[in-house]
């Protein structure tokens, strides 16, 4: 038996010859064979499976705001070397050769600390070269010195020695050294991690992966603006904490030597006055000038390394500040950032059950 195919030019020139009977009837047969022929040559063309779009799964996807302070102001007082009222009392008095009530009542005082020898021995130590360097901002030699401190230091003598106020930062009094707070160059930064997903390859899945590349990158040029407005603010409040602070200092420098310079040269007069004349006074007279004038030159000294100490405490305080801005911010960020990448891997989770759901997995 033939079980080929017929041809359709071979069906057509056979039913041409054949002898129809009934011209009806041989119409139909030959619009049925026509039919089957179209209807067996017709065959279905297979369709493409539409790939979905994921990318409006994705539009909520942002960081919240970050809101920076403004600097915190940090309040300082200076340090100040203040002289004795009493002292001044008696000192104007002294210059004129007035000897009044408050005169006595200091060389009384005097006589408690220092003996009559003794205090002979130190204003004949005042030569008159030492009275001269002092007069152009020279120092005592450091027994004379010594002596004097030794002097002024004790409780009887209280009343008629310079005082110092000792400066403060944020109501914090200053001392002594401070140890500087170090300006970390932006430690904290964190960058953007690179999380990894699942490597499914289809049509379907390829597009639901570009769709969270795509919204990833995003996210990741908002954590990268965000932790640059961090960084530029702390870099910011360092450099203002930081800038002019030797200039202040060398400011600070020139002022207590300035008035050093002043003070010394005020007792250089009184005391070379005293010394022309000294057969006039009492040496106690003279030495308590001499402890008063000592133990203001020790003062300005320490007020120059407290004033000092002072400045750094301030500049800490404000990097300090600084530093906790930015290590608060920027873990922040961090945070929320993760928070969304999750989010973001479980639309793309849901995204790819889809895709299996439509055969494409």
């Amino acid at each position: 038996m033939y079980t080929g195919k017929i041809k359709s030019h071979y069906l057509l020139s056979s039913l041409f010859k054949m002898k129809p009977k009934n011209p009806f009837k041989f119409a139909i047969l030959s619009i049925v064979l026509l039919l089957a022929m179209g209807l067996y040559n017709c065959k279905p063309v297979p369709s493409e499976p539409e790939v979905p779009k994921f990318d409006d799964k994705y539009t909520d996807v942002k960081l919240p705001e970050i809101n920076l302070p403004d600097p915190e102001e940090v309040i300082s007082t200076p340090a100040t070397v203040n002289s004795s009222a009493a002292m001044d009392s008696i000192a104007a008095d002294l210059a004129t050769g007035k000897v009044t009530p408050g005169v006595i009542a200091a060389i009384g005082a005097v006589q408690k600390v220092v003996s009559a020898a003794e205090a002979t021995k130190l204003v004949d130590a005042l030569t008159p070269e030492i009275l001269s360097s002092l007069s152009n901002g020279g120092s005592l030699p450091a027994d004379l010195q010594a002596s004097m401190l030794a002097i002024a230091n004790n409780p009887a003598l209280a009343a008629y020695m310079p005082t110092l106020t000792l400066p403060t930062v944020d109501g914090k009094v200053i001392t002594g050294f401070v140890k500087e707070t170090p300006a970390k160059n932006n430690e904290g930064v964190i960058g953007n991690p690179d999380f990894s997903v699942a490597a499914i390859h289809s049509p379907c899945a390829d597009s639901a992966r570009a769709a969270y590349n795509r919204a990833k990158a995003t996210l990741d040029a908002a954590k990268t603006a965000q932790d640059l407005i961090v960084t530029t603010y702390y870099d910011k409040l360092v450099d203002a904490a930081t800038k002019n602070t030797e200039q202040r200092k060398a400011l600070i420098r020139a002022e207590i030597l300035s008035f050093k310079t002043k003070a010394t040269k005020g007792h250089a007069g009184e005391l070379a006055y005293y010394e022309a004349h000294k057969e006039n006074y009492d040496s106690f007279r003279l030495v308590i000038l001499m402890a008063s004038y000592t133990q203001a030159m020790k003062l300005y000294d320490n007020a120059e390394k407290v004033a000092i100490s002072a400045i750094d405490t301030e500049v800490a305080a404000k990097i300090a500040y600084a530093l906790k801005v930015r290590n608060t911010n920027l873990p922040t960020i961090q945070a929320n950032y993760n928070t969304q990448i999750a989010a973001m891997q479980a639309t793309l989770t849901a995204s790819y059950g889809t895709c299996h759901d439509q055969g494409q997995g």
